[in-house]
């Protein structure tokens, strides 16, 4: 029994896997709503004049860039400006929105309306005071003491709107919600005003926006193997493990060198078929990738005493979880890679 508790504490001890952040180019959300690429902001505005956001969504659109050119064609000219001060669109008067986006020369128009709601509450807090530190220790003052703070928090809701050019007729609608807090004391000196939290807010539903009509970029989270079964020689060991070092160490270029190096020398070893494939993938060779971990899929075998441990103690996921999930990752980058290009050559 001491023999297996042994054991079992050493397997868990070596289980411990690593993760890597991969950095993914994914589609908008809503292809419509991309398809629009000549756009101008009309407003995106709260109930008072100090709560304007139209130039910050204006530079959040105009900003994004895919391989190296903007995405969106954003209006920011003058004659914008006269327009604004002249005019008055309503979602209810589509041949306003239609006119006013011919003379702006334009494909769509984006407005929006915020509204927010505003809290805060206070409470106390026991804080603890000591006088300088000296190299004998704390002096003889320190103690604790009571102080006042307050938790603000502030949810923004915009309610934005595309409208296409042609008819003046809604094309994309979204209703995002911001949301900032912060909690602050009588002793902490400056505070976070209102407006500090509902810009943080504002620029929440930006980020949301861009996610829903654009391209953009997400980072997700991905395990790689440290099993060593299968390796057959000391040489293809030394690389796996030193490529485990660099993983861990963010330095993915030496890692996957020393992985595909091993490789080449233990060809089905599981480990390196799986961290080779993340290698595939990272370099956005998603069918090599593909093809690698179907492979590898076919020769695993089921989950088996050790497995079973892994998911028992939660040390790490399953290879054959790992495998399942990386194939469907590996399918849903071909598919967006082809909904990308689609959208940004409409």
């Amino acid at each position: 029994m001491k023999k297996l508790f042994l054991c079992l504490c050493a397997f868990i001890a070596a289980g411990c896997a690593a993760k890597l952040d991969m950095n993914i180019v994914s589609p908008a959300a809503d292809t419509n709503a991309a398809a629009y690429k000549s756009v101008a902001v009309w407003r995106v505005s709260g109930d008072t004049p100090d709560r304007d956001y139209t130039r910050k969504f204006e530079d959040a659109l105009s900003s994004l860039k895919f391989d190296g050119k903007p995405v969106f064609a954003v209006n920011k000219s003058a004659a914008l400006l006269d327009l604004r001060g002249g005019a008055s669109l309503s979602a209810d008067d589509p041949k306003s929105i239609s006119d006013a986006a011919k003379k702006l020369g334009v494909q769509a128009l984006w407005i929006g309306v915020l509204s927010e709601e505003y809290s805060e509450s206070s409470y106390k807090r026991t804080k603890n005071s000591c006088d300088e530190i000296k190299p004998g220790g704390p002096g003889d003052n320190c103690g604790s003491y009571l102080t006042v703070c307050s938790r603000k928090i502030i949810t923004v809701t915009a309610n934005l709107g595309l409208f296409g050019g042609d008819t003046g007729e809604a094309v994309y609608s979204a209703i995002i919600s911001g949301e900032a807090e912060a909690d602050m004391c009588t002793d902490d000196g400056a505070w976070i005003s209102e407006k500090e939290l509902r810009d943080q807010a504002v620029d929440k539903i930006a980020a949301e926006l861009v996610r829903q009509v654009a391209p953009h970029e997400e980072t997700v989270k991905v395990e790689i193997m440290t099993d060593t079964d299968g390796i057959g020689d000391a040489a293809s060991l030394n690389l796996f493990k030193n490529g485990i070092g660099f993983a861990k160490e963010k330095r993915m270029d030496k890692a996957c060198l020393a992985w595909n190096k091993a490789f080449e020398r233990s060809p089905h070893a599981v480990s390196l078929m799986y961290n080779v494939s993340l290698c595939r993938e990272l370099a956005g060779d998603y069918e090599g990738a593909l093809g690698l971990l179907t492979e590898l899929d076919q020769i695993l075998p089921p989950a088996g005493f050790i497995n079973k441990l892994n998911k028992l103690f939660k040390v790490q996921d399953l290879p054959n979880n790992l495998v399942t999930s990386a194939i469907a990752r590996n399918k849903k980058h071909i598919a967006d890679r082809e909904l990308l290009n689609e959208q940004m050559s409409r």
